[in-house]
């Protein structure tokens, strides 16, 4: 289906909103009407641009849009409350997409990623106590961009609160050992049985530390360890930076009072922040995108989808069959886009030209051609 605007016509069952036409504006006119699946997911993960590959049958292509959060996406298929399929315009027609087993299902696949090749050494390390899922995606994220990391972990084995889910079935066992056995991998370094955090040592030991927790009791039991004010180690509510040390960063991990994709996120935040930190950029600098951002325009009316979109009768309850993937993911409406927001365009092209999925086409008056 086709969708026009004053300038630009997209192609929506093309379109995985990945917002390359934007950035390519050179106008500043065009703008990303985000989808209510990526607004509230913690991770914002663009579930519309992977859905829409796997509805074209691109499974290679839907696999590597969450390239940026591997190996974390298996877990999340199996731990994952699913926010985003609480908010899927779809069930304004019948029932929601169910976007957590087509994660299930891509990566049941055991499809190829296109190389990843470990950044080039910064010299500079990070400590990071703690081996929760938010520690282990701080980690994973900060090794690959070329830091050196170290895990501190208290016990004798890493995976902090994942461990009490491997406990629950075969399933959950392989799939957090196989995420473990990921990290380790990297050539992290990890320190267990570290006992008591040495606050002080370790701060001049490393350029940037990372302390994650799972409650605000663990908290106040390391400051009472190391000797701290109450008041010491409070951390920015954006970037998580600790007002009285600069390069101390601190967030909360996986528990009963954080859901996983929280502590997920929380580890993408801390890693931007300590690359910032250690590259001199400034840490608040467009940050808080997300919690701004709204739907600034609907991609259709609810009559249109209803119209336009196959229903589908039959209850997706194990994801197995390809056929019954691609018709669980051809349901999915494609609610974020671009569009034309100040009719500043230029004709100039760029964003038609390098649209990967060749998505959009600029509509050039005739007088123009």
């Amino acid at each position: 289906m086709l969708i026009r605007d004053t300038n630009i016509k997209v192609d929506r069952d093309r379109c995985i909103a990945c917002g390359i036409c934007v950035d390519r504006c050179i106008m500043d006119n065009l703008r990303l009407s985000v989808s209510p699946c990526r607004q509230v997911c913690p991770l914002h993960i663009n579930c519309q641009g992977f859905i829409r590959l796997l509805a074209q049958g691109k499974d290679q292509e839907a696999f590597e849009v969450l390239e940026e959060y591997l190996p974390f996406m298996s877990l999340l298929s199996l731990l994952c409350h699913a926010p985003c399929e609480k908010v899927c315009a779809r069930k304004k027609v019948d029932r929601p997409v169910q976007i957590r087993d087509l994660y299930g299902y891509l990566f049941d696949q055991k499809l190829e990623l296109s190389q990843i090749e470990e950044g080039i050494s910064k010299n500079k390390k990070v400590a990071i106590l703690g081996s929760g899922p938010a520690a282990l995606m701080a980690e994973w994220c900060l090794k690959r961009s070329g830091y050196d990391v170290t895990l501190l972990e208290r016990t004798e084995e890493i995976g902090g609160s994942l461990r009490i889910h491997m406990a629950e079935s075969q399933n959950h066992h392989k799939t957090i050992q196989t995420l473990l056995d990921t990290i380790i991998a990297t050539g992290v370094e990890i320190k267990t049985n570290i006992g008591t955090f040495d606050y002080n040592a370790t701060c001049d030991l490393y350029d940037a530390v990372v302390i994650t927790h799972q409650s605000d009791g663990d908290l106040s039991r390391l400051k009472e360890q190391n000797r701290l004010d109450a008041k010491r180690l409070q951390p920015d509510q954006i970037t998580f930076q600790s007002a009285d040390n600069k390069k101390i960063f601190i967030c909360k991990e996986f528990s009963e009072e954080l859901r996983l994709v929280n502590a997920l996120a929380n580890g993408k935040t801390i890693f931007e922040s300590v690359k910032r930190f250690l590259t001199g950029v400034p840490l608040g600098w467009e940050r808080g995108f997300w919690e701004a951002q709204g739907n600034e325009k609907s991609y259709m009316a609810p009559f249109e989808k209803a119209k336009h979109v196959r229903l589908k009768n039959k209850q997706l309850s194990d994801i197995g069959t390809r056929e019954e993937v691609l018709q669980e993911a051809e349901r999915c409406l494609g609610c974020g886009r671009p569009f034309d927001a100040n009719q500043t365009c230029w004709y100039c092209l760029p964003c038609e030209i390098d649209c990967p999925h060749s998505a959009i086409e600029v509509q050039i008056p005739f007088l123009l051609r």
